[in-house]
């Protein structure tokens, strides 16, 4: 995109014309920011993030829309992720903190009873096997 000041228009171009735009002396910069998957919806759809800037490990500074949905203290799924909405910014920004990944609360049943499932899996394998070389 160029942007002639002058004329005050804007022209779409290529990047391979750019040696052709710039004169001696002009200031080329080059913006080199990551850009993150910012824009999230509630798993139901009812609500839309704009993930702002990270203020920790599991603390996010967003816009939702609409804001009459996250009021201090909601809860919500986005994606795997349960997060609660801990503090109401005076400028329309919500602080939201992700508290627990969905499947975690029950890791450690998975962790007891992974050894049986495992052989029952076996099993089953080793069952299936029997019976196409039965055929």
């Amino acid at each position: 995109m160029v942007l002639r000041r002058e004329a005050q228009t804007i022209e779409h171009r290529q990047f391979k014309e750019l040696p052709a735009l710039l004169a001696a002396g002009d200031l080329l910069v080059l913006n080199n920011t990551r850009v993150l998957a910012a824009r999230k919806f509630s798993d139901d759809g009812a609500i839309e993030f704009l993930f702002v800037e990270q203020l920790g490990p599991k603390r996010w500074k967003c816009l939702a829309r609409p804001g009459r949905k996250v009021r201090l203290g909601a809860t919500f799924q986005i994606d795997t992720v349960m997060a609660r909405v801990e503090e109401m910014l005076p400028d329309g920004e919500r602080v939201i903190a992700c508290f627990r990944q969905i499947g975690e609360q029950h890791a450690h049943i998975r962790r007891r009873f992974e050894p049986v499932l495992r052989r029952h899996a076996t099993t089953l394998r080793l069952g299936q096997q029997a019976a196409l070389c039965d055929r």
